[in-house]
């Protein structure tokens, strides 16, 4: 059975921040069926802005970030972004604009070698 005491340390990204880790266990006997890491845009992946990225020329991927994130994946981890976009709501973006940002996102961490499962 998976235990987080199998992997050296919990990985930092971005500005510091440690990931926080969410293990889903199946129902067969309690066996682990997945792991997956649960991070957040702005701030971890990316540069916070105060005026919000409205656009994808504003998303930024924070320095460094390639490597934690190959790390988790090379131990079996799914990666699931997620953010509270507030700029919608406010009107500031569209839901097409968070595509292409969310796109954008995607493409750089490829890149760098890192797949992204899913973004929320």
């Amino acid at each position: 059975m998976f235990s987080l005491s199998s992997l050296p340390s919990p990985p930092t990204i971005g500005s510091g921040k440690t990931l926080l880790i969410h293990i889903a266990k199946g129902a067969r006997g309690g066996q682990l069926t997945h792991k997956a890491v649960f991070p957040d845009r702005d701030g971890v992946l990316t540069r916070e802005r105060p005026d919000y990225v409205k656009t994808p020329e504003e998303l930024e991927i924070l320095p460094g970030i390639g490597p934690p994130l190959q790390y988790l994946r090379k131990h079996g981890f799914r990666l699931v972004v997620v953010t509270n976009q507030s700029v919608v709501g406010r009107g500031l973006a569209t839901h097409d604009e968070m595509v292409r940002i969310h796109e954008k996102l995607q493409s750089e961490l490829m890149r760098m070698g890192c797949m992204v499962d899913a973004i929320y």
